[in-house]
């Protein structure tokens, strides 16, 4: 991941406040987070994955077929960092996942895929986990402690976005 520059940071933020004023579909809300976030954080894709109404961790959004991939497969193997993320509420770091004792279900599924390190956090909503947004990159990465906080801060604007969504649904 790159650092992150501050007036990049306040234009994304900007274009999501926008998201919140327009009238979108729930689902097209949720891409347009994931996909800043691809874009903001110089990475080789996001995803988010959130629980449904019988408490499971399904995929909701990505911002390419590769991330979508992973949200998938972990969704059906039933394990992964992002699961992890969600299930501990604490972010979940691999730093090569063909390497990663932890996952190898997921890393064999995945073995033609270019993914290697994946960071997952979790996304809370009144104190509550209710599901894990992920990043991952094409190569081998030791995550450094400002960029899990990085992504921390941003699970925080997931969760507006998420509680904005919940709004509108109730209305």
């Amino acid at each position: 991941m790159t650092r992150i520059d501050a007036t990049a940071l306040g234009l994304s933020l900007a274009r999501l406040e926008d998201v919140h004023r327009r009238d979108l579909d729930p689902q097209d809300m949720l891409k347009q987070v994931v996909a800043a976030v691809d874009q903001l954080f110089g990475l080789s894709g996001a995803g988010l994955m959130l629980v449904d109404d019988g408490q499971v961790l399904r995929y909701a959004a990505a911002s390419d077929e590769t991330s979508a991939q992973l949200e998938i497969s972990q969704e059906e193997l039933g394990e992964g960092p992002c699961i992890d993320s969600f299930v501990h509420d604490h972010a979940v770091e691999v730093r090569d996942l063909a390497s990663d004792e932890r996952y190898q279900r997921l890393a064999q599924r995945l073995a033609d895929v270019p993914i290697d390190a994946v960071l997952g956090v979790p996304v809370n909503i009144s104190g509550s986990s209710v599901g894990s947004l992920n990043v991952y990159l094409d190569r081998p990465h030791d995550w450094q402690p400002e960029e899990v906080g990085a992504l921390e801060g941003y699970a925080r604007v997931v969760e507006m976005v998420l509680v904005t969504v919940l709004t509108k649904k109730m209305a």
